[in-house]
């Protein structure tokens, strides 16, 4: 909104190095975001406006775009992309949350040690970048400088090679992807996580898209443009309609998610501030090396069904069960059948589509009501047979 040039009181000096169009309706808008993102692998089932970790996408994309309209002492969460299994495509879509802001997108590494992540953190607040992007981080995040450094309200920091210090506004948003990671609980409140779940091999999928997200594609100048144009159409939009705070708010940011869920209420969106239904892990290669030595023992076409032991034995005979099941390791068999149960209810409860070794595309279930030796699964051909 600023022109170009430095506006002192705000210290922004301002190029339009981009211009884009400001007369999109909401309408298309809305429906521009809506069929771009159809395709990702978002966890929830429902119609796509209403799924929370897509719409929580969309609020990365608006902190992002918004991120010189917050007053500076106002605190934003940060986003974490977290997917069951590699390919899944978090790391693309965290990428194009940011790239119509900021461009190009670079990466950082992520280190355990606390020294170092300081001195990476101070780096990125000397620098003033108005991002910051940690990709597959992995195992438990825990880290007092990165929690203070997502919200607190301005940033002070040494200069590198020096004793002097400096202090700062903290205008930058913060994205993190990862497959089996998890955040201490402090970090936890401070980051939205946008889930991801792809009921099939990963690669396979991609293969079967219409319209794959690519980062060839967001980070070019006409499509980034177009991104532009319906993020500053939804937040006219709701500027228009008097600029009304989200109903309820659910994290320790009122006044953040007041406003980016205002926009998304008044653009008929969904909420993207509550709990996750599920947290993600890493132990997904396992369970797709299962479901294939499942298809192996099929006996009856299209349909075979297996009991509970009949699973844990084929888990048991390809060495896959302590891999599957890491929790119940050395139990006896009723807490292996169990613990089998529940993670397929847990991470499987809508099915998982795999190729079968002749080729033919198979779903893995489980099936309505029990037999005499508890849950039944089965697994089918849920295509036509090659000519």
């Amino acid at each position: 909104l600023l022109p170009p040039g430095y506006h002192e009181p705000s210290g922004i000096f301002t190029v339009d190095l981009l211009p884009y169009r400001t007369d999109m309706d909401e309408t298309e808008a809305a429906e521009f975001l809506k069929s771009y993102f159809e395709e990702g692998a978002w966890f929830e089932d429902g119609p796509l406006e209403s799924k929370r970790s897509f719409c929580a996408h969309l609020a990365g994309m608006f902190s992002a775009f918004m991120l010189e309209m917050f007053p500076p002492e106002v605190g934003r969460m940060g986003f974490f992309y977290t997917a069951n299994q590699r390919g899944a495509g978090k790391s693309t879509l965290a990428e194009s949350a940011m790239a119509p802001v900021f461009g190009a997108v670079t990466a950082e590494g992520w280190g355990r040690d606390e020294e170092r992540i300081k001195k990476d953190l101070d780096t990125a607040a000397l620098e003033g970048a108005r991002y910051l992007f940690l990709d597959n981080v992995t195992g438990t995040i825990t880290s007092a400088h990165l929690a203070r450094f997502i919200t607190a309200s301005s940033i002070k920091f040494r200069m590198l090679g020096s004793n002097k210090s400096g202090v700062g506004w903290n205008r930058r948003v913060v994205f993190l992807t990862g497959n089996g990671a998890r955040a201490d609980g402090d970090l936890e409140s401070r980051l939205l996580q946008v889930q991801l779940h792809v009921a099939c091999d990963a690669v396979e999928r991609l293969g079967r898209l219409k319209h794959p997200i690519t980062k060839e594609d967001f980070t070019s100048p006409e499509r980034r443009k177009q991104f532009l144009a319906a993020l500053w159409a939804l937040v006219d939009h709701w500027n228009h309609h008097g600029c009304r705070l989200a109903s309820t708010t659910y994290t320790r940011f009122p006044d953040w998610e007041g406003i980016v869920g205002g926009v998304l209420e008044c653009a008929g969106f969904g909420c993207a501030f509550t709990k996750p239904e599920l947290g993600m892990d890493d132990v997904g290669e396992a369970w797709g090396k299962f479901f294939k030595c499942l298809a192996g023992e099929m006996d009856q076409v299209p349909t075979t069904e297996f009991t509970v032991d009949d699973c844990i034995e084929v888990a048991r005979k390809n060495d896959l069960l302590e891999d599957m099941l890491p929790t119940a390791r050395d139990k006896e068999d009723k807490k292996l059948n169990h613990a089998f149960g529940t993670w397929v209810r847990r991470r499987y409860a809508s099915g998982w589509q795999f190729t079968h070794e002749s080729g033919r595309l198979c779903e893995f279930r489980k099936a309505a009501g029990r037999g005499r030796a508890g849950s039944i699964y089965t697994v089918s051909f849920i295509d036509e047979p090659q000519a």
